[in-house]
């Protein structure tokens, strides 16, 4: 299976709100990714249902500030594993963000030894 990135044949477009995150996370010093169904509704162009990031780093502390800085409500899902999320309000619907620190070394370990828990290979980059 060929794992190299590419860029898609449809260009993605975002829901304002992840333009937003990007913006609000540009300073943050590690990487982040969005994966899974937010990705892929990108790329479908179909409306935006929640949003999943994984990183390396503090995955409590980064749903934490994404809903401080954006006027949400933090709730911490799994302090063990490191999940937490943030519920904001957009257009006058609450958005789900769950940020999760990765379970293997980096996203692909993560994809491969624990598919059954994690969201999917689509990703992309913000931040860093």
């Amino acid at each position: 299976m060929d794992l190299t990135p590419r860029t898609p044949k449809h260009p993605l477009i975002w829901a304002d709100i992840v333009l937003d995150l990007e913006d609000l996370l540009a300073d943050t010093s590690m990487p982040i990714y969005i994966v899974g169904g937010a990705v892929r509704d990108a790329y479908l162009h179909r409306p935006l249902k929640d949003i999943d990031i994984v990183t390396p780093g503090d995955a409590m502390a980064l749903a934490r500030k994404i809903a401080n800085r954006l006027r949400g409500d933090f709730f911490p899902l799994d302090a063990e594993r490191g999940v937490g999320r943030a519920l904001i309000d957009v257009e006058g619907a609450r958005l789900t963000i769950d940020v999760a620190r990765f379970r293997g070394a980096d996203l692909l370990e993560d994809f491969f030894e624990h598919a059954g828990d994690v969201v999917g290979v689509l990703r992309l980059e913000i931040g860093v």
